[in-house]
């Protein structure tokens, strides 16, 4: 089943486009803005992205910037959506390689056919050459990495550095999941990241010079490798492509931040609170049994979207109520996250 990336604003259209993509056999993955569409198009690998052009914050043109400069997306077939037929916009959006254009209102066998003639002609072009091998910083980085020595095993709740410490290593998460955090004065904690296999972990302290800003505790048992600040450092000063690939993850990484912090600023606790839950399965669900939902506690959920614990409880509890989760002790399991994604007040 090919999976299709809808990125619309208008609630009806993109719900009525997702019902005709779902009956001729796709799996639709929606997004409601261009900034949620950047992130499910390297989260979800979409076959195909169909996306609108107005869009507020981040337009159309913006999410095909994105998508083509980074290595994951870039040859993901694009069609876009829009409302307006300009021969500017036209000429601009297939100059920035966008495959289709297709204007509403569009008829339904126009758009399935686009999408089916698209798709056949991505399946059909030549076999791409082998992999260049890893650039050589990156490639050590990894076998220092990966050394059965430097491997250690942790319990849950173990926790990797805590903020205001001196930063003495980097750390990559081989297996296990991890939430980074920051306290406030009132000793109030919040949650600004959840990291799962294969991220690296502690490196922007590091390279800034700076005390970890940041705490980070294991939320199950995990397998960390560990780097110790002098090898690391020695690395970057040796290794042009190194520091290019950190100068690049940390754009990325700052770019991802501010998203989310609009989202707090912006957005009320109750929206806030579905998608948190639904990101949180998009990211972990592979790694946990069916069965088991999602394993963040109460006070881990009101600290990731800055809510108190009785608030969190108490709309997980509306949630339930209205088919959207079901509650199992602590276990949380969505039922239907479609609907959660369109929480609104």
């Amino acid at each position: 089943m090919k999976t299709i990336l809808l990125i619309e604003d208008h609630e009806p259209m993109r719900e009525n486009t997702a019902e005709i993509l779902e009956l001729a056999g796709y799996r639709v993955v929606q997004a409601a803005d261009g900034k949620r569409g950047v992130e499910l198009a390297r989260h979800a690998a979409p076959d195909l992205v169909v996306c609108d052009i107005m869009m507020p914050e981040l337009d159309g043109f913006g999410v095909l910037h994105i998508l083509h400069q980074d290595p994951a997306t870039t040859d993901i077939p694009f069609l876009f959506l829009t409302a307006k037929v300009d021969r500017e916009d036209l000429r601009r959006g297939m100059n920035a390689g966008a495959d289709d254009y297709l204007t509403k209102p569009f008829d339904d066998t126009v758009l399935l056919d686009a999408i089916a003639l698209r798709l056949r002609k991505h399946e059909a072009r030549p076999a791409a050459a082998p992999p260049a091998h890893p650039l050589p910083g990156l490639q050590l980085l990894q076998d220092l990495l990966t050394a059965p020595a430097r491997l250690k095993h942790y319990r849950k709740k173990h926790v990797l550095y805590l903020e205001g410490d001196a930063p003495h290593s980097v750390y990559w998460l081989q297996h296990g999941t991890a939430k980074t955090s920051k306290t406030d004065k009132a000793g109030n904690e919040y949650i600004t990241e959840l990291s799962t296999n294969g991220q690296l972990l502690g490196y922007r302290d590091v390279l800034g010079g700076t005390d970890y800003q940041e705490t980070t505790t294991l939320l199950d048992d995990a397998t960390v490798g560990l780097l110790p600040r002098h090898e690391f450092e020695v690395l970057l000063s040796q290794h042009a492509d190194l520091a290019r690939h950190f100068s690049q993850l940390l754009a990325r990484t700052a770019a991802a931040r501010d998203a989310r912090l609009l989202e707090l600023a912006y957005q009320p606790v109750r929206r806030r609170l579905a998608l948190a839950l639904v990101r949180f399965e998009e990211t972990f669900q592979p790694l946990t049994s069916p069965a088991h939902g999602t394993h963040l506690s109460r006070e881990d959920l009101a600290a990731l979207v800055g809510a108190s614990k009785e608030t969190v409880s108490r709309m997980l509890s509306e949630f339930r109520e209205e088919g959207l989760i079901e509650l199992v002790g602590s276990d949380i399991s969505i039922l239907d996250a479609a609907r959660l994604r369109r929480q609104r007040p």
